[in-house]
């Protein structure tokens, strides 16, 4: 295939080199971190309005949909950035643009003829989005693998923790980042955790409290360490960024309490909420505007660091066969693992090539 272009190649590569779902770390390693990064581009443009397309039961999420190269440009339409073909989100279901009809290519309306045989009507919107590229599109030749719509890390994060087993999943690397992060703030004060959260953390602790013995490896405290529990429920703090004196932004540069203000980011279904929006204990709590219950009094809601992922969310809820990555930190932490298990077998040599790749000997 030396006539495609790199991407593509890549692509190939890796769908080739895939083996029980898994990826091997070496076609990990010529992954473009760009190709990585316009995808979650494609993921957080359906994201900002799945409040509106989650109405339709029948449409994949915004992770299957950016898997097969579409980005929202607007309420009801997505677009191919590469071959530029639209699609329009109707209640009936998933159609080409008007205006692109007659650039329908061989697969997609063999895919429409045999559409007319019944079967399954998600799985029918999964051909149009699969199918509706043009011929030379690269998301036309090779689909971008699964492993894409879960959890990830990237070698920079992996170098960062590199005390971590082998055989522990992308998801814990990514706890110990946001944890680092929770625990080097010495600025904000963490909104008050809702009893849901809290009573989902414990009912999972227990489950796994009856296989947990003396081999377990849990070093952290999931029930009473507010940044230990938002690190678990993958929320990564973020600064608010102050606006500038040249902008509209004069009004804001005026509030009092901005310094203590800030955002908590997943960056898996691109939910960003805002630390103002939610109560705060005790002394820490600062004058902000305040929700009106039905009653009269004002107050606000506790963080619900569940609730708040978007549905779609693979640190929230699972994916395929995958577990969410919140229960697979769980269960790294909290249940033994055989070292000389098949997995960590496998991982250990796989991670040992990282090591290799990034170093560059």
């Amino acid at each position: 295939f030396f006539f495609l272009k790199p991407i593509m190649q890549r692509r190939i590569s890796e769908a080739l080199v895939t083996l029980n779902g898994m990826v091997s770390i070496d076609s990990f390693c010529s992954i473009e971190e760009d190709e990585r990064i316009e995808y979650e581009k494609r993921v957080a443009s359906l994201a900002k309005n799945w409040c509106f397309l989650s109405r339709l039961n029948w449409l994949p999420s915004p992770r299957e949909i950016a898997r097969y190269g579409w980005r929202l440009i607007n309420p009801t339409t997505v677009e191919c950035k590469t071959c530029h073909i639209k699609l329009c989100i109707k209640e009936e279901g998933i159609c080409i643009d008007g205006d692109e009809n007659s650039s329908v290519g061989h697969l997609l309306k063999e895919f429409m003829q045999f559409n007319d045989m019944e079967f399954d009507f998600k799985l029918k919107q999964i051909g149009t989005l699969r199918y509706s590229h043009k011929s030379f599109c690269s998301f036309a030749l090779v689909e971008i693998p699964l492993q894409y719509e879960n959890v990830y890390v990237t070698p920079e994060v992996i170098q960062s923790f590199s005390d971590l087993p082998a055989s522990c999943p992308p998801a814990v690397y990514c706890f110990q980042q946001y944890l680092a992060i929770l625990e080097n703030n010495t600025t904000y004060s963490l909104p008050i955790l809702s009893e849901n959260t809290l009573q989902a953390t414990d009912k999972a602790l227990q489950r796994r409290a009856q296989m947990q013995n003396d081999d377990s490896n849990r070093t952290y405290d999931f029930r009473n360490n507010p940044n230990v529990i938002y690190a678990l429920m993958g929320w990564k703090l973020e600064h608010l960024q102050r606006p500038g004196h040249h902008n509209h932004g004069n009004i804001l540069n005026k509030r009092d309490h901005f310094e203590s203000r800030f955002t908590l980011v997943c960056e898996w279904c691109h939910r960003t909420v805002g630390s103002w929006n939610f109560q705060v204990s005790g002394d820490d709590q600062q004058p902000t505007k305040k929700q009106k219950t039905s009653d009269g009094t004002a107050s606000l809601p506790d963080f619900d660091a569940l609730g708040q992922h978007l549905e779609f969310c693979p640190w929230a809820r699972h994916i395929e066969s995958e577990a969410a990555a919140w229960k697979q930190i769980l269960d790294y932490y909290c249940i033994p693992i055989r070292e000389d298990s098949a997995l960590s077998l496998k991982a250990e040599e796989g991670y040992h090539k990282l090591l290799v790749a990034l170093n560059g000997s």
